[in-house]
């Protein structure tokens, strides 16, 4: 599996202040429900990789099935 790189335009639209206004609003989720860091996960609309820092090629046999 190869990441791709982020569209610009996607790129383009993430400034410090949404960032900075998103983690706050996590914050609150995290307290309201008394949710760990340690049970955050990185998954998106592509799935997951744990302990990932650069982007990857993964080789598997062809009967390895992702959950």
């Amino acid at each position: 599996m190869c990441s791709k790189p982020m569209d610009y335009r996607r790129k383009e639209a993430l400034t410090p202040e949404l960032i900075h206004e998103y983690i706050e609003k996590l914050n609150v989720v995290l307290k309201k429900y008394d949710i760990q860091v340690v049970y955050i996960w990185n998954i998106d609309e592509a799935g997951f990789r744990v302990g990932v820092i650069h982007s990857r090629t993964v080789i598997t046999h062809k009967t390895v099935k992702f959950i």
